[in-house]
């Protein structure tokens, strides 16, 4: 978890990372961050691989789930509903980690 967070941070550098609690963060993507999401994200990929062809202990391994939704102004309400949004496709992308895809 510790170097899963060190690398949230690292990616997205210019934005604040929370932990909600347990082992759930989130990233709240600000300006260049924000431009560049996508990229970032692959970028995460490719580190966490990366990191775990290195590092031998299961436990320093970097297994992360993640979902990403943005605020709509017309549609959200509240912060909870975007956090829900991408809770939701956090959980797809852990099955489909799962199963392989």
């Amino acid at each position: 978890m510790q170097t899963a967070c060190k690398q949230i941070c690292q990616v997205f550098s210019h934005s604040p990372v929370f932990r909600l609690g347990g082992d759930e963060f989130v990233a709240v993507l600000q300006d260049r961050d924000f431009s560049n999401r996508f990229e970032l994200l692959r970028d995460f990929d490719i580190r966490s691989h990366m990191e775990n062809i290195r590092v031998s202990d299961p436990w320093q391994k970097v297994d992360v789930a993640k979902g990403i939704s943005t605020f709509r102004p017309s549609e959200d309400r509240t912060v909870e509903e975007v956090l829900h949004r991408a809770d939701q496709r956090m959980y797809h992308n852990k099955h489909d980690m799962r199963d392989g895809a």
